[in-house]
């Protein structure tokens, strides 16, 4: 499939992207980059050497419908922000004018669900009903981002929000690149969910794995009221982003995925860890 299919990616400079695009060029999948920039930079450069088509576009009206002419798949890799839902929704609308179907990486649906993800939620649910194929990506927590979810590499500590025996998911950007970019040509990705997963663990189990990564001792301080301080506080709404931080350390978690029906083997979590130590 992929030496003949075409995915529009949106997002593709970004966090999440880069990987992404890198990932299907490599896999052979002919790539459109969309991008609102109007101007060339490295990271597009880089994409064009490998093949990559670049369309420089406002991601709006007319103009985006026929720049996702003769894709076959829109990927999107866009992170959330102030704009988020209404700026996916032109692409899906852009996506049904154009008649394909249409993949997208996110969080899943949850009783639950963390003001942080609403917006994310409330755009699955506009995308089925447009009546266009698609396809849902989801992942733990990112694994590159475990310094900001409360393990500090430079002082060796790790602020818990839960039990130590509270468990979440990680993914590392490198995994749900790979994972993409076998989904997209699976049988198994029709209208449906799909997880990826690199490794689920207890909180207590992770700061192992960084102090064996480290070589250093590591000191866990407890903060369990974090979220209820947020509450409380004069402003909740501004700090959305720490309040998911607390949040995520016991509800991330993903007991099941479809690492094995995507014929996906992770990254061992040890060296996912390890490189995570390295990075900062």
């Amino acid at each position: 499939m992929s030496s003949s299919t075409t995915v529009a990616v949106a997002g593709a400079t970004g966090t999440l992207g880069a990987p992404v695009t890198n990932a299907l060029l490599a896999a052979g999948y002919k790539v459109k980059v969309l991008t609102r920039g109007t101007a060339a930079n490295d990271v597009l450069a880089a994409y064009q050497t490998k093949g990559a088509h670049i369309v420089f576009d406002a991601y709006t009206g007319k103009n985006l419908q026929n720049a996702l002419q003769g894709v076959d798949i829109l990927l999107s890799t866009v992170g959330t922000g102030a704009d988020f839902y209404n700026g996916q929704v032109e692409l899906i609308d852009a996506a049904k004018a154009a008649g394909f179907g249409l993949d997208g990486i996110k969080y899943a649906k949850q009783n639950d669900l963390h003001p942080f993800l609403t917006d994310k939620a409330k755009l699955r649910d506009y995308i089925e009903k447009s009546g266009l194929e698609y396809t849902y990506i989801f992942n733990g927590l990112f694994a590159e981002f475990l310094p900001r979810f409360g393990f500090d590499l430079k002082n060796k500590t790790a602020t818990l929000h839960a039990t130590a025996t509270a468990r979440f998911s990680i993914t590392s950007l490198a995994d749900i690149a790979r994972f993409v970019a076998l989904a997209l040509s699976s049988p198994h990705s029709r209208n449906a969910s799909l997880r990826v997963v690199s490794h689920t663990a207890t909180f207590q189990e992770y700061v192992q794995l960084f102090e064996q990564a480290t070589g250093s001792k590591w000191q866990i301080v407890e903060d369990l009221d974090a979220r209820e301080r947020i509450a409380k506080s004069a402003d909740p709404a501004s700090q959305l982003f720490p309040d998911f931080i607390a949040y995520a350390h016991s509800r991330a978690v993903y007991d099941t995925n479809e690492n094995a029906a995507i014929g996906f083997q992770p990254t061992p979590v040890d060296e996912i860890i390890s490189a995570v130590a390295k990075s900062q």
